[in-house]
C-alpha cells in the first residue's frame, strides 16, 4: 500500500527488505512485493489463497495457504508472518503448513453462532470498520453493524467510523465505553459521517441494541459487533450473544 513507499525510502542502505501483498484489482500495488497471495476463498470457517513467490524466495511451485481466521486481514497478518520466519531460516512451505493450525485471537472476526449469523470483533477504527464489513458482504447479502466509539479521546475519527460502515445494510449506534461523555452525542458525531438518506438507529443500551439486531436479523444475514472484541468489561459481547441466541 501507499505506507510501504514511505518506509522503503527510511529503510537504511544495505538492509534488506521483503515485500508481501494481496491481490486485489482494486487496490493495485505501488511497488513489487515479493510473496503474493490470490484467489481468496472466504467461509465462516476460515480463508483459504494461494502463494506465489519470486524466484529468490524458493517456492518451487504454488501453495495453499488455509487459515482458520476468516478475512484478508489475516493473511496479510500471515504473509508477515511467513516472511519473518522465512529470514530466520524457515522455508516457506513448512510455514504455510504449520499456520493452518495457528488458532484465532479472541474476539478477531469470532463467529459466535452460525444461525443466525453473529460475529464479534475488536474492529474500533474506520479501516477496520470497512474491511471487517466487507469481509462480512463475502458470507451474506445483508449486514447489520453494531458499533460505537470511546469517550475522551479521538473524536476526530467518529464520522470516519460513520463513513465506514456505509456499506452496512443496516447501522445501529450504541454505547461503547464513553467515559465522562454523554454517549448520545458520539453517537450524532459517529452519525454526521453518514450518508443523510441512511441515517443510523440509535439503541444507546448496548445489550439492547446487541439483542435488537440479532432478533431481527433477516434469514441469510450476518450480525457484526463492532468495537470490544475479547473485552469482558462491562460485559462480554461473545457471551451475551450467545445468551441471545440461545447457545448457552
Amino acid at each position: 500500500d501507499s505506507a510501504s513507499v514511505l518506509l522503503a525510502e527510511v529503510i537504511p542502505t544495505g538492509v534488506r527488505a521483503l515485500g508481501y501483498a494481496v491481490a486485489d484489482a482494486d487496490r493495485p500495488l505501488v511497488m513489487p512485493a515479493g510473496l503474493m497471495a490470490r484467489d481468496l476463498a472466504v467461509s465462516p470457517r476460515g480463508t483459504r489463497a494461494t502463494l506465489l513467490a519470486s524466484a529468490e524466495l524458493g517456492l518451487a511451485s504454488d501453495v495453499a495457504l488455509d487459515l482458520r481466521g476468516v478475512g484478508a486481514p489475516f493473511v496479510e497478518n500471515a504473509l508477515a508472518a511467513l516472511l519473518a520466519t522465512y529470514a530466520l531460516g524457515v522455508a516457506l512451505e513448512t510455514g504455510a503448513a504449520a499456520l493452518r493450525d495457528a488458532p484465532v485471537p479472541p474476539g478477531r472476526f469470532e463467529l459466535v453462532s452460525a444461525e443466525p449469523m453473529v460475529v464479534v470483533d475488536y474492529a474500533h477504527t474506520p479501516d477496520a470498520i470497512f474491511r471487517t464489513i466487507q469481509t462480512a458482504l463475502r458470507l451474506a447479502p445483508d449486514v447489520t453493524a453494531v458499533f460505537g466509539a470511546g469517550g475522551d479521546r479521538d473524536r476526530i475519527k467518529r464520522p470516519l467510523m460513520g463513513w465506514a460502515a456505509r456499506h452496512a445494510t443496516r447501522v445501529i449506534l450504541t454505547t461503547d465505553n464513553p467515559r465522562s461523555e454523554d454517549p448520545a452525542r458520539i453517537g450524532e458525531e459517529i452519525a454526521a459521517g453518514m450518508d443523510a438518506a441512511r441515517r443510523p438507529e440509535v439503541i444507546l443500551d448496548r445489550k439492547t441494541a446487541i439483542r435488537t439486531a440479532i432478533g431481527e436479523v433477516p434469514l441469510g444475514g450476518i450480525v457484526l459487533l463492532l468495537g470490544k472484541g475479547h473485552e469482558r468489561t462491562p460485559f462480554s459481547d461473545v457471551e451475551f450473544a450467545r445468551a441471545c441466541v440461545g447457545d448457552d
